[in-house]
């Protein structure tokens, strides 16, 4: 009975979507997921917690809590595996777009499984503050606003979407690559694609590069695009494809 589980058990890819990405039906981690489903491999896109639309209907309110949501990804990855699926586990990766990447790396850092992400796939990843944005960011918590990031999605429902002033420094203090450099784990090797927008003034283009280069990443997977913090649609290819190559070569 074992073996026979084991002879079923599939490579799964975890999707850590961005904040823009949630409530929007067809986001493009969505999209990467279905299109690696099809070929044959287990996928779990996590739903984070304290996302909630307001009363009135017009703001989409993110409590933006790391700590909070990286306990979501393992309660949500227990509850999967727990589903008795069959899962190799030596051949988990993960996708993520922009606060996704942040998510990733608290994730792997509170982690206690032991679990070995076999690939990582970043798109536009928020690894910290664009310095010019972090200025922009202060001034709207200290005259105590809350911080405004809607998408055109959000626009054509008719709402806006916030973290609430309450969750700014949270947003402030982010700095994926500091908790990169806290993980005290052994040397194994994660094979990393990103992109990325050369002209991301939201997100620090030099800390991803950065990121990309201290989580063992290769020169030719690190790929830059003459947009902002959305890289475009025609991406989603490269991440399908770079996930079924290595998830193959197993």
């Amino acid at each position: 009975m074992t073996k026979n589980l084991e002879n079923l058990a599939k490579p799964l890819v975890i999707g850590l979507p961005g904040l823009l990405d949630k409530n929007d039906k067809g986001g493009r981690i969505t999209q990467i997921l279905s299109a690696v489903a099809q070929q044959g491999f287990n996928t779990l896109e996590i739903f984070y917690p304290n996302i909630t639309l307001s009363q009135d209907g017009k703001f989409l309110k993110c409590e933006f809590d790391v700590e909070e949501t990286t306990r979501a990804v393992r309660e949500q990855l227990g509850n999967y595996k727990a589903e008795n699926h069959a899962i190799d586990e030596d051949n988990i990766s993960f996708v993520t777009s922009s606060m996704g990447a942040a998510y990733f790396t608290r994730f792997l850092a509170a982690d206690e499984t032991g679990l070995k992400p076999k690939t990582l796939v970043q798109i536009s990843p928020f690894i910290k503050l664009h310095p010019e944005t972090e200025k922009i960011v202060r001034m709207i918590y200290g005259k105590k606003g809350d911080l405004p990031f809607t998408s055109e999605q959000d626009g054509e429902k008719g709402f806006s979407r916030i973290i609430p002033n309450a969750f700014i420094p949270a947003v402030l203090e982010l700095n994926a690559l500091d908790d990169l450099l806290k993980i005290k784990r052994e040397s194994y090797p994660i094979n990393c694609l990103t992109l990325y927008g050369k002209k991301d003034n939201r997100a620090d283009p030099a800390m991803t590069i950065a990121y990309h280069q201290q989580i063992g990443g290769k020169e030719e997977d690190l790929m830059a695009f003459e947009t902002y913090h959305s890289v475009p649609e025609y991406t989603n290819e490269l991440a399908i494809n770079f996930l079924q190559t290595t998830l193959k070569s197993n």
